[in-house]
């Protein structure tokens, strides 16, 4: 399945080399970023913004520090978020439109299985009040540790790339519902996931019916070869 097109768009063929924590920030409070996320039945993407309001623009200067991935402890159980997904990046609560999503039909990966993601960020030099991001959560589901890309995609923001160790779908981009309070949707991402979804859907589509259009021809010649066949030996 061709997925360089979805690389492409969110930059991340290579993962920066990581800075150093300054050493004025060592007592800086620390605080949560704005995270948006989306997915489709292979990847996650998710957008760390350096801010604690979704509203709010981001912190330029900051950059990571230190990136981690890793498989985490089974033993985790996963929240109930049947009331609903998290709310929508423009920090209003309105729900999805009702275009049918590709991952409807995507089974749920197994409850114990999943990893956990560390970011933490600071600014170059900290000053008086100046904070730091750390993003400290339990993913859904379990990614492929090794395959995990980030890159800073713009100013004051860090977007990830991961992908799932096998086709499913989540419900959330993490665990538990104490994480999912600065966890919003991704919309224009999620509508570029599911564009390219959908793509590849229509292309195997397509390819199949193709190979059935040439199978059943086959069939008419054959069936046709041997009724001439047949009306020549009466002969």
């Amino acid at each position: 399945m061709p997925r360089l097109s979805l690389l492409l768009f969110l930059g991340l063929l290579l993962q920066p080399s990581l800075s150093s924590t300054p050493s004025s920030c060592s007592s800086a409070a620390s605080v949560k970023p704005i995270v948006s996320w989306a997915q489709n039945a292979t990847h996650v993407a998710f957008e760390v913004k350096f801010t604690t309001r979704a509203s709010a623009p981001a912190r330029s200067g900051y950059k990571v520090s230190e990136f981690r991935c890793e498989a985490a402890d089974p033993a985790l159980p996963a929240d109930d978020f049947s009331d609903g997904e998290e709310g929508a990046e423009d920090d209003d609560d309105d729900e999805e439109g009702s275009a049918a999503s590709p991952l409807q039909n995507m089974p749920a990966p197994a409850p114990s299985s999943h990893s956990s993601v560390y970011v933490f960020s600071a600014p170059a030099e900290c000053g008086p009040g100046d904070k730091t991001f750390v993003l400290d959560v339990s993913l859904w589901g379990p990614v492929k540790e090794s395959e995990v890309a980030y890159k800073d995609s713009s100013a004051g923001r860090v977007t990830v790339l991961a992908e799932k160790k096998s086709p499913t779908s989540w419900e959330s981009l993490v665990r538990t519902k104490a994480d999912r309070t600065n966890v919003r949707k991704w919309e224009a991402m999620q509508a570029q996931m599911d564009k390219e979804e959908a793509a590849i859907k229509e292309r195997v589509q397509k390819t199949m019916d193709e190979l059935n259009k040439k199978k059943n021809s086959k069939k008419k010649k054959k069936k046709k070869k041997a009724k001439t066949e047949g009306a020549g030996d009466e002969l």
